[in-house]
């Protein structure tokens, strides 16, 4: 079966071309996969039977949504699961009522809003409450705490109504705090905007300016007053460090206008930065897709091709045309296949193919530009692994150095910066203190730079409970 598998992705590999140039370092691999049809709006990753690797559940417009467990290898399984509502546009996964895995909040555009707990293995059950009702058209979803209190609570975008912040109580039942915004809203991205710690919102708007709301820490969020972009756009947003400074910055893709950038100035007010041609975008991700260690851009697009977008460490991208075919209406992207980069899951529209899995093969640019003569690994392996609460990553530094050791999760989001500075010539080791953290694999990326030359190597680390 593995080797049958093998002869067809060998086949079905995928090279990225950059527009007018020759090809980029960049490939994907289809997988050859069928993870169903019917205009799938939400793929959401995460470890949802807890076995270490990442599976998928898939919101169906037109058929009940679905959980798909994976193999390890990226190899998914339909779980036989039936929710047997339809019209579900989103779905959002963490942790709801206090138990360590992955839970689900699922938003539906002509039912109210549903909560579905996981017993632990990924099979999920309905609490039975509702929340919010039909008419208010929902179409997005996102968790965070947004009132301090640590739990997850979900911000709910509509498309009839005012988008809505839920409060969770700690056990996944929710009540209804702030209304924010108005109809014309369409997806937002939260992120910590204003460097306070709290969960701010970048509010994206259908035939207005794009809005920034902070939040005061408790779950109240106030319009900052700023106006970003056009004024006839269907967007999507996501929020990630696009120039480096270490605050969040937006990748705002338009269905109309194309794709922008907009750069925080480290207080929550953003200033534009380039834009780019583009059209019909309707699903849109960050990751670092190519292991450089900056974010990368992954859009689906509905009549066009999907493109990948490759950032120079600045926030300034270079488009590169995919053979991910047209009609993609949303992607996820994470580690499927266990081998540390992000692969992508790519969604379509009915009638216009199958949900598929891409694995990533692009050679590492660590490698490609790394130093020369360095010796052995750079990067030791973590003892204990996989480990309960701490474990001691080991790292050599060949000659003295910039270095960096962080702590990505399974989709590519920076969650531990452990050492960052010019180090001499040694060998060294650190304690990783993970009590805060969700079981699941990490993966620890060691950055050295010495002049114009620089190396990247990353580990997989498991945290288990």
């Amino acid at each position: 079966m593995r080797l049958a598998l093998a002869i067809l992705t060998a086949s079905t590999a995928l090279l990225a071309f950059a527009a007018g140039s020759a090809a980029q370092s960049i490939t994907f691999t289809d997988s050859g996969q069928n993870l169903g049809t019917n205009n799938s709006f939400g793929p959401a990753l995460g470890d949802l039977d807890g076995d270490g690797d990442l599976d998928a559940f898939i919101t169906t417009y037109h058929a009940s949504s679905k959980v798909w467990f994976n193999n390890g290898a990226g190899i998914f399984t339909n779980s036989g699961q039936n929710f047997g509502l339809l019209t579900a546009h989103a779905v959002a996964l963490g942790d709801l009522d206090g138990d360590s895995d992955p839970d689900a909040f699922l938003v539906y555009n002509e039912l109210p809003n549903r909560v579905l707990l996981n017993n632990g293995n990924g099979i999920f059950t309905d609490t039975g409450h509702t929340y919010g009702s039909g008419a208010d058209y929902g179409n997005y979803v996102d968790l965070s705490d947004v009132d301090s209190d640590g739990d997850l609570d979900a911000v709910v975008c509509n498309g009839n109504h005012p988008n809505r912040i839920w409060l969770n109580d700690g056990t996944g039942h929710f009540t209804g705090g702030q209304a924010l915004g108005d109809s014309t809203s369409g997806p937002m991205a939260l992120g910590d905007l204003d460097g306070d710690g709290s969960p701010d919102i970048f509010l994206t708007i259908i035939g207005g300016q794009d809005q920034v709301w902070l939040n005061d820490g408790t779950g109240n969020f106030s319009d900052t007053g700023q106006r970003l972009g056009w004024t006839d756009s269907w967007e999507k947003a996501r929020l990630a460090d696009l120039d480096g400074d270490t605050d969040l910055d937006a990748f705002v893709a338009n269905y109309v206008h194309g794709n922008a950038v907009w750069l925080n100035d480290g207080t929550g007010i953003l200033s534009a930065g380039d834009s780019y041609p583009d059209s019909s975008v309707q699903g849109l991700t960050l990751a670092d897709l190519e292991g450089d260690g900056d974010i990368d851009a992954f859009t689906a697009n509905r009549f066009a091709f999907g493109k990948i977008w490759i950032n120079d460490g600045t926030g300034s991208f270079t488009r590169v045309d995919s053979l991910f075919g047209q009609h993609g209406i949303s992607v996820a992207v994470g580690d499927l296949d266990g081998d540390g980069d992000p692969d992508a899951l790519v969604t379509r529209e009915t009638g216009y193919g199958v949900n598929s899995a891409y694995f990533n093969t692009t050679p590492s640019a660590g490698v490609e530009h790394g130093l020369l003569d360095t010796g052995p690994p750079l990067l030791g392996l973590n003892k204990p692994n996989p480990f309960v609460d701490e474990t001691e990553i080991r790292y050599r530094v060949p000659v003295g150095s910039h270095i960096s050791l962080r702590i990505f999760d399974a989709l590519g989001r920076e969650i531990r910066n452990l050492v960052t500075g010019t180090s001499p010539t040694g060998s060294y080791s650190i304690s990783f203190d993970s009590r805060d953290l969700a079981p699941g694999t990490y993966f620890c990326r060691f950055e050295l730079k010495s002049g114009d030359r620089r190396l990247v190597e990353t580990a997989k680390i498991v945290h288990i409970r």
